[in-house]
């Protein structure tokens, strides 16, 4: 696993110099999803799972979002929709409900504050018996840390670390005994800038390699 953990980031970093891109998202970042942002479509396949994303805006500070996976069979799948809005210059907030297909139902409130260097992620459950998540994260120039968790039972920590020098970004995560490392960069064009990125994930019991494309349309 160490082998293939260790060629892996020699082969990111090799494709980051040949191919630019603030999309790939730190599976240790809390709030990634729930702030308000402009109109984006990605679709990811992780070695077997695999997901698509839209995120629409409906006006300058409110955007609704879609994301459906499933597994490698097919059986089992989620879909959530959210909806986002920027408050202020240091809030944002969003609610989002979030369905299996075993027929459960999970609806939170979540709440991004940042200032400066600063953020911190806040998920509330509404279902009785959910727990609280907390994301606290710090921007040092180009390079942001994050460390999430959760209140519930048996969770494991998530600790991150993303860095992006001239549109290029390159994010490692740990939690739960399992590595991830992602890449990304884009390319505009004059139907839109395409972002490509590398999703991995390395632990002791399976390695997965993953890829993503996502797509953001013309200003």
């Amino acid at each position: 696993m160490k082998k293939a953990f260790f060629v892996t980031i020699v082969v990111i970093i090799l494709t980051m110099l040949i191919l630019q891109s603030t999309w790939s998202a730190n599976p240790a970042d809390l709030t990634s999803d729930y702030r308000s942002t402009g109109e984006f479509y990605k679709v990811a396949y992780d070695d077997g799972p695999r997901c698509v994303f839209a995120n629409l805006p409906i006006n300058p500070t409110v955007n609704a979002s879609i994301l459906n996976w499933q597994n490698a069979t097919g059986e089992v799948r989620t879909c959530r929709l959210l909806l986002a809005k920027k408050f202020s210059d240091w809030l944002d907030g969003a609610v989002d409900a979030t369905y299996a297909n075993g027929g459960s139902l999970t609806e939170d409130v979540v709440f991004d504050l940042h200032w400066r260097y600063f953020g911190l992620g806040l998920i509330l459950p509404l279902e009785y018996g959910g727990s609280l998540s907390l994301g606290p994260r710090l921007t040092i120039k180009s390079v942001t840390a994050y460390a999430t968790t959760s209140f519930a039972k048996d969770s494991a920590n998530c600790y991150g670390i993303s860095g992006g020098v001239k549109g290029i970004k390159l994010e490692v995560a740990y939690g739960g005994e399992t590595w991830f490392l992602r890449a990304c960069k884009g390319f505009k064009t004059r139907y839109g800038t395409f972002f490509p990125e590398s999703r991995n994930k390395f632990s002791s019991g399976k390695n997965v390699f993953g890829v993503a494309l996502g797509f953001m349309p013309p200003n």
